[in-house]
């Protein structure tokens, strides 16, 4: 199974915002046991439109780890 989300970013914070996800998926990885896979795509026709794409081990160990990582605190 895996975790899918659209994201639309406000324009004015566009650059803070890739930002921002760039970090949250790279410590998904890294501080996430239970992520095997955390991707970002941006939509070319549309710079603000994004879609997440998150792979864990099962639903369970993404739920407790979204809940215990440092990053979403």
């Amino acid at each position: 199974s895996s975790v899918v989300a659209s994201i639309e970013a406000r324009p004015e914070c566009l650059d803070e915002f890739v930002d921002g996800i760039r970090a949250d998926a790279r410590a998904s990885l890294h501080d996430e046991r239970g992520c095997l896979r955390f991707d970002v795509h941006q939509e070319p026709a549309t710079p603000t439109r994004f879609l997440s794409h998150e792979v864990p081990v099962d639903a369970d160990a993404c739920h407790r780890a979204h809940r215990s990582a440092l990053h979403h605190a």
